[in-house]
């Protein structure tokens, strides 16, 4: 899967399908999808994978060796799906469109009992955020970073996410997943008014 926005690098696809035929059996028969490294194509920033935990998702920060590491959710430009493991997960809920699909597909696999592996060789350049419209804005003695995003983007993503972790996500009982994220939509309007 790509993005529009996304450039594979030449070797990419080699470079995942090399990581899936270096698992045992036993890991090649759990792991559902393999993802490429997204660097942004501005400033070289690099999206790692994500793993689910009681708390919410936490965002990986491996070291460069070994290059392949596992996880359970990340952005699916540049991920090759195994369509036996999709059979089993279904496809992807066409109610989220724009934001979080990726992160709500690889939760739905992750409870089912799948993982997926990052491939740090497999590069795709990617143009997610829009840099050039990247301000710097003054409250008391802090700047925080601004940037314009599409209101209909926004709207899906914050939309996307707070169903996610209302009506989705088993948080065990706690409601600290919920809170937080509230917490941080609250910190994203004050930067955009």
């Amino acid at each position: 899967i790509l993005d529009a926005d996304s450039e594979p690098a030449p070797d990419a696809v080699e470079n995942l399908m090399r990581c899936y035929q270096s698992l045992s059996p036993e890991l090649q028969a759990t792991t559902w999808w393999l993802s490429s490294l997204l660097v942004e194509a501005e400033g070289g920033a690099m999206h790692h994978g994500c793993i689910v935990t009681p708390g919410g998702i936490k965002m990986l920060d491996p070291p460069p060796q070994p290059t392949s590491y596992r996880c359970h959710l990340n952005i699916w430009s540049g991920s090759l799906y195994r369509l036996d493991a999709v059979k089993e997960v279904g496809l992807p809920d066409r109610n989220y469109v724009l934001d979080w699909g990726d992160m709500i597909y690889g939760y739905e696999g992750a409870i089912r009992g799948y993982i997926g592996f990052l491939e740090q060789s497999s590069i795709v350049t990617h143009n997610m955020h829009p840099i050039e419209t990247l301000r710097l804005r003054r409250i008391g003695r802090k700047f925080v970073k601004v940037f314009y995003s599409p209101p209909l983007r926004s709207y899906y993503f914050w939309r996307n996410s707070m169903y996610f972790w209302i009506y989705r996500f088993d948080r065990g009982g706690s409601v600290t997943p919920v809170i937080w994220h509230f917490f941080q939509l609250f910190k994203w309007l004050i930067k955009v008014s």
